[in-house]
């Protein structure tokens, strides 16, 4: 149950990084963005193997 809630924090944390990464990208303001879409790329690739068969789960690949 802790490892979803992580889980479930980490994903509001992949979203916030998203959002504010095009509102960078939407102001012309590139170097911020960049850093936030390497920033991005490194929290989808920390995502738990509980939370990624999850979601292959309920999008029926497994």
């Amino acid at each position: 149950m802790i490892q979803r809630l992580r889980d479930w924090l980490h994903e509001r944390t992949i979203r916030r990084i998203g959002n504010e990464m095009l509102a960078a990208m939407g102001r012309d303001d590139n170097l911020t963005a960049g850093y936030l879409c390497q920033a991005h790329i490194k929290a989808i690739k920390a995502r738990s193997p509980q939370q990624i068969a999850r979601m292959e789960r309920a999008r029926e690949l497994r």
